[in-house]
């Protein structure tokens, strides 16, 4: 398989990826198990996704895996499934579509996972940081003051890189 990049959500740096789990299962050895494809299923949501799979995605996906490597054998399948995650809709674009609260006047707030990617890139012009997805998985980017916290404190840390503020 072709070398992959893959961000550290900490860091905001390209690492190298781990091929363990997806290297194992072009092994003809080992079996294929759904454990193993809930596995996979859930590390490459997360490294292309920057998100783990719901339940029903994590389904759909096991079960894309099967039929596909039932159907073209083992390598093919895989390599065939891993391509269409990549042309999942959120990959090619970025959604802001606002699936936050409703307010009085009908308007909706960007949900925390949209807000990640658009503050990250509108300031730094790059995957979300560490601090940005931890404030958002733990409910703190829901609100206008969340909102300029963590805008404020990207713009005060000399470690995040400002290229679009720089450029202005």
């Amino acid at each position: 398989m072709a070398a992959r990049l893959r961000v550290d959500p900490k860091t905001g740096k390209i690492v190298q990826p781990s091929y363990r789990e997806i290297g194992e299962i072009f092994d003809e050895t080992i079996p294929v198990t759904d454990a193993k494809l809930t596995k996979i299923v859930f590390e490459e949501f997360r490294r292309i996704l920057g998100r783990p799979p719901t339940s029903s995605e994590s389904s759909r996906w096991v079960a894309l895996f099967k039929t596909s490597i039932e159907q073209g054998g083992r390598s093919i399948g895989v390599r065939m499934t891993l391509a269409v995650l990549y042309l999942h809709p959120e990959v090619v674009y970025r959604k802001e579509i606002g699936d936050g609260p409703e307010d009085a006047q009908g308007r909706r707030m960007l949900s925390p996972r949209e807000l990640t990617f658009a503050l990250a890139y509108a300031v730094g012009d790059r995957w979300p940081d560490g601090k940005l997805i931890k404030a958002a998985d733990d409910g703190k980017l829901a609100s206008r003051d969340d909102v300029a916290r963590e805008v404020n404190r990207m713009l005060d840390e000399p470690k995040f890189e400002k290229p679009r503020i720089l450029a202005a």
